[in-house]
């Protein structure tokens, strides 16, 4: 089967970067659920409440589906700067550019080159 791959990090700063992305993770899951529990509850109004047929049924159901978007998008807005801000409180920032070393989809682990100056990070 598959085996993730060993780190490269050592073991404080492997530490620091799980605990990062565990709550990152959390956060972006709870994002999930609520995109799509708020547009089970769209549907589920847009059938039972708004009349049915002409164009005031699609301008409140596009309104809504806008309104969720925009704050999806702040609310990943939002789980970055945390991720960022996390980052800084646990000290797992960059010796180099002092920037700091998680991303979501970085693989410091395996490379221990920053994501932002690709300098190592390994001692």
């Amino acid at each position: 089967m598959f085996s993730p791959a060993k780190s490269v990090l050592p073991p404080d700063l492997e530490s620091k970067r799980l605990q990062i992305a565990k709550t990152h993770n959390r956060l972006v899951l709870g994002l999930l659920t609520g995109l799509f529990a708020s547009l089970f509850l769209l549907v589920a109004i847009a059938i039972t409440i708004v009349p049915k047929g002409g164009a005031r049924r699609q301008q409140i159901f596009l309104s809504v589906v806008v309104a969720i978007a925009l704050l999806e998008g702040y609310g990943l807005f939002r789980i970055i700067k945390y991720d960022a801000e996390l980052s800084r409180r646990l000290s797992f920032m960059c010796p180099h550019c002092y920037q700091p070393l998680y991303e979501p989809r970085g693989f410091i682990n395996v490379t221990g080159r920053c994501p932002k100056c690709k300098k190592s990070v390994v001692s």
